[in-house]
Formats: structure tokens, C-alpha cells, sequence
């Protein structure tokens, strides 16, 4: 038999202790990887029958409360506060397997953000019962793992627009500007960055900032930057331009015998697009 390291799940502290035949936590001996390790393929299997298991109990309690809702004399609404937190509950353990910014954790966004009247024009039932499916479709997944050949999770890519900032502007009221377009774009901003679409990146960012001019009282986005002060302004103005320029040459340009692809650094204005997405929140809330 040959001997390897302990797993961290398997060694606990006894790091340094080998493996022969078994290792200290009970599993099967298996040579780790170089790229790997720190954790082996049994302690691998078992983190995921783990989330599985807890992804299980989160749906079973939004299907009973679907189920109750029907004979219970209560509004549906009266279960918001417990949906909204089964579903966050759902997405901590889904984003600890798959990583930040992966496609199910963001598409439980709107669940997230409902409250009693649901979300942006669809009603809660709706939100909550499509967020149901996204996270048996997170327990299916992890159960297709080994058929696939995935033993270790990737690390996702920071999102392009922040959770945070998306959830507050889902919270934005004003009579006269609707948010729900705004909001699906940084969505599939999102999207389009962690799929490495960075053509549909550069043409979202410009999208939005030719989108939110309004919100400031003017219909140019390099004017409302200009009303700024100058950090502000300076920041504004840079995805203007830079943004602008290089959406300009893909989106206008006719096809050659050669062509450059964009880079995800050429198209990352993410830092600049957080700064004026936050503006438009507070423009909002101040108004």
C-alpha cells in the first residue's frame, strides 16, 4: 500500500499522520492529487449528500407550505417572511458547493428580494415556486457530479453587479420609474459575465447607462455626469467614454477577414458601474 496525506476533512489534527489502508476518519485510502490537495474524493462525496440533504429539507418545507396554503383560511402572503428565508437558507448552502456568482445562486435573486406582494409584477407563488425548481435543480446537479467527472468545485468569478445592489434597487419606488428593466439587465449583466459573453457584456453596460439619464433629470448620461462633483464625475465619465467607445467598435463594426475578440479585462467597468448604480439608489431615495 502507499502512503499520502490526510485529507483536511479526514486528518482533523493529525495532519501529519499517512495514509495506508484507511485514514483516520474512516474513509478508503486515495492518493490526493497534487492540484487537489487538501481534500480528498471520499470527504468530497460526503460535503455533497450533506448539502443535498439539507438542500432536501429547505424544499420539502416550501412544498408543505404550498400544500397548506391551499386548505389554510390565512392569505398565502402571511408565509413571505418564512419563504424569503427558506429560499436565502437554500442559496447560503448552494453558493458554499458551487461558489459566489453561480447561475443558481443568481437566479434566486428575485425570491430574495419578494416580499408579501411578490416581485416586480409576479406574484410571490410564482417567484417562490420557480425558486423551488432552481433548487431541485442544485440537488440534481450535485447528484449528476460523479457522472460528469466533476470531483472538486470550481471557483466562480466575482459578479459583475453586486447582490446587494441589485436587492436594493428590487426595494426602489418611484411614481415615475419602473426599475424592473434596469434590474433584469444587471441580472443578466451577471449572467453574461460569468458565461464569459463579453460581447453581451459591454453592450449591457452601455444598455444601462444610456437607460438611467432620467433618474438624474437629464436625457444625456455625460450630462448628468458633468453635474456631479468631481470624484463623482470622474468616474462617471470614464465608463461614458471607455465603455461607450469600445461598445461602439463592436456593435458598429462590419465583419473582416480578421477579427479581435474582447477580453473580460477590456470589458470590466465593474468597479465604475457599482459607483453610478449607486448614485441612481440614492438619487432615488433622496428624492
Amino acid at each position: 500500500m502507499f502512503a499520502s496525506p490526510l485529507c483536511i476533512g479526514c486528518a482533523g489534527s493529525s495532519a501529519r499522520v499517512l495514509h495506508r489502508d484507511r485514514c483516520g476518519d474512516g474513509c478508503c485510502s486515495r492518493r490526493l492529487p497534487q492540484r487537489n490537495a487538501g481534500e480528498c474524493s471520499i470527504c468530497r462525496a460526503r460535503k455533497i449528500m450533506s448539502a443535498q440533504k439539507e438542500l432536501s429539507k429547505i424544499s420539502d418545507q416550501i412544498t408543505k407550505i404550498f400544500a397548506k396554503s391551499v386548505t389554510d383560511p390565512l392569505p398565502y402572503e402571511v408565509y413571505a417572511s418564512t419563504l424569503k428565508r427558506l429560499v436565502m437558507e437554500a442559496e447560503a448552502v448552494i453558493s458554499l458547493h458551487f461558489g459566489p456568482g453561480n447561475s443558481f445562486s443568481l437566479n434566486l435573486i428575485p425570491a430574495m428580494q419578494a416580499n408579501e406582494k411578490g416581485f416586480l409584477g409576479r406574484s410571490l407563488m410564482t417567484v417562490m415556486g420557480e425558486a423551488n425548481q432552481i433548487i431541485f435543480g442544485a440537488i440534481n446537479h450535485m447528484i449528476r457530479e460523479p457522472l460528469l467527472g466533476v470531483q472538486f468545485k470550481a471557483i466562480s468569478k466575482p459578479v459583475y453587479v453586486d447582490a446587494s445592489t441589485i436587492s436594493a434597487m428590487g426595494e426602489l419606488s418611484h411614481p415615475e420609474f419602473d426599475f424592473s428593466r434596469l434590474i433584469q439587465m444587471c441580472r443578466e449583466l451577471n449572467t453574461a459575465h460569468q458565461s464569459e459573453c463579453h460581447i453581451s457584456v459591454i453592450f449591457l453596460v452601455r444598455a444601462i447607462i444610456d437607460h438611467i439619464p432620467p433618474i438624474f433629470g437629464e436625457n444625456s448620461f455625460a450630462v448628468a455626469a458633468n453635474k456631479l462633483p468631481h470624484s463623482k464625475k470622474k468616474t462617471f465619465l470614464n465608463l461614458q467614454n471607455s465603455s461607450r467607445n469600445i461598445a461602439d467598435s463592436y456593435l458598429h463594426q462590419h465583419i473582416r477577414r480578421r477579427e479581435n475578440q474582447p477580453t473580460a479585462t477590456e470589458v470590466n467597468f465593474s468597479q465604475d458601474l457599482s459607483v453610478v448604480l449607486g448614485e441612481v439608489i440614492n438619487a432615488v431615495r433622496s428624492a
